[in-house]
């Protein structure tokens, strides 16, 4: 989840919301779910998710920690146009420490022209889901 934290600042404004949150304890473990709601806002575009979450979580000492997250997709309106652009925006919007390889990618990224950045865009927000471990949890019905 924390790897998220990379991914959702890129949005100009999302808005997720939980319902029919139910939760199972069974000693140090608990397994919840919850229905999403989830909407995403990039410039011009709009993307809204709905589906669940299963959650497990592990009691550690008094606290209780999520040990394994996973989204089930079951409907979506809009365009996926903003989860390759958001990755970009987030990316974008940090300093890149310079080192050799961030030099490297600057260089390879201001060379990339045209019709490329829609390719680029793509393979830099497929990167990101799979860094981030959304890959995958995610599953997406195909586009229209």
């Amino acid at each position: 989840m924390r790897s998220w934290a990379g991914f959702l600042p890129g949005f100009d404004r999302t808005r997720h919301t939980l319902s029919e949150i139910h939760v199972l304890i069974r000693g140090d473990t608990a397994v919840a779910t919850a229905d999403f709601v989830a909407d995403h806002y990039l410039g011009g575009h709009f993307w809204q998710a709905r589906g669940d979450y299963g959650y497990e979580l592990r009691r550690t000492g008094r606290q209780w920690r999520i040990t394994s997250h996973t989204m089930n997709l079951r409907d979506e309106i809009g365009s996926r146009e903003v989860l390759q652009l958001a990755p970009l925006k987030a990316v974008a919007s940090r300093p890149i420490p310079e080192t050799p390889g961030a030099a490297a990618l600057r260089r390879r990224w201001h060379g990339i022209s045209g019709g490329q950045h829609d390719r680029a865009a793509t393979a830099v927000g497929t990167d990101a889901a799979r860094t981030c471990g959304a890959a995958e949890h995610v599953r997406l019905a195909p586009t229209q």
